[in-house]
Order: C-alpha cells, then sequence, then structure tokens
C-alpha cells in the first residue's frame, strides 16, 4: 500500500513538472524559421524566397511580440501563425503549402505548442 501511494504521488509530481516545461517551451521557441532549408525542401523560385524570407521575418518579429505577452500570450500566439499562414497560402503553390502546413505543425507539435 505504501509503495503504492509512493508511485502514485511520484507520477503526479512528474505530470505536473511536464506541464509547466510544456508552457515554459513555448516561450523558448524564438520563432525563427531557416529560410534557406525551407526554399530547398519546398524548392521555391527566386521570387517565392524572397517573399518567403520576408514572411518569416514577420511571423519571427510577431512571435516575439506573443511569447513576450503574458495576459495574451496564446490568442497572440494564434494570431501570429494564421497570419503566417495566410501570407504563405497567398506566395505558395498548392504543394507547396501542403509541405509547409506540415512542416509548421510539426514544429509547432515538437516545441510542444497547442494553437487552437
Amino acid at each position: 500500500m505504501k509503495k503504492m501511494t509512493v508511485m502514485v504521488v511520484v507520477l503526479m509530481m512528474t505530470t505536473v513538472l511536464s506541464a509547466k516545461s510544456s508552457r515554459a517551451k513555448a516561450t523558448e521557441w524564438n520563432g525563427n524559421i531557416n529560410v534557406e532549408r525551407l526554399s530547398n525542401y519546398l524548392k521555391l523560385t527566386s521570387i517565392q524566397s524572397e517573399d518567403v524570407a520576408m514572411i518569416c521575418d514577420f511571423f519571427s518579429r510577431e512571435w516575439t511580440k506573443a511569447t513576450a505577452s503574458k495576459s495574451q500570450q496564446q490568442r497572440r500566439m494564434q494570431k501570429a501563425v494564421y497570419s503566417n499562414l495566410k501570407l504563405m497560402k497567398q506566395t505558395l503553390t498548392r504543394e507547396q503549402y501542403s509541405k509547409y502546413m506540415t512542416l509548421i505543425n510539426l514544429t509547432l507539435r515538437n516545441n510542444n505548442i497547442t494553437i487552437k
């Protein structure tokens, strides 16, 4: 019985610590996107590369503002992501945009960031 109680307490502590680290991770990722690697992966034209570089810079600035905000962090992060996706959709082909969506979803998930 005593072992079971200790096990439950340990499990609860790890859950709490994991939840805290998830929230901290959202502010750890700075929103920077490696444009060169992205361009190679999506096989962008030179014009698309320039546009994507500007969009990524804009996203990085918006993400930094969002993570610095304490009261409306989730709403601002959501706005930054959706603005980025809207701009990328206008710039990329359907196939490129599909690949980009996969990348951004994986990046957010790997950093334990949930956008609703």
